[in-house]
């Protein structure tokens, strides 16, 4: 996901959301 990301940024872009959506998730239990 890294390497296509850089590739093409205007049409990942709308993927972009989406990829930081599950990040996210680990990232809201770890501030608690």
């Amino acid at each position: 996901c890294t390497a296509p990301i850089p590739t093409t940024p205007n049409r990942h872009r709308t993927l972009s959301p989406a990829d930081t959506s599950p990040p996210s998730t680990p990232s809201t239990p770890a501030t608690t």
